[in-house]
């Protein structure tokens, strides 16, 4: 449904060198959490009802990383 893409190189001022991006192939600079990228593309998909939210808010951080067949 949400494919990771290839990171960019992220604002310095917002640049945090110890943090990782699995939604962007874990370039340095953000962490999943955060990503700003994903969230975008997920909210559209919420509002379409495409992605149904039931109980606690999903950790998008492990979704993403089980949906790749990585291990956090």
């Amino acid at each position: 449904m949400i494919q990771p893409i290839e990171g960019k190189i992220p604002d310095p001022i917002q640049f945090d060198g110890s943090r990782r991006c699995v939604y962007h192939f874990g370039v340095f600079g953000h962490d999943t959490e955060n990503c700003y990228g994903l969230k975008n593309k997920i909210e559209p998909l919420i509002i379409e009802r495409e992605i149904q939210l039931s109980g606690p808010h999903p950790n998008v951080k492990t979704i993403i990383c089980l949906n790749m067949g990585m291990l956090m």
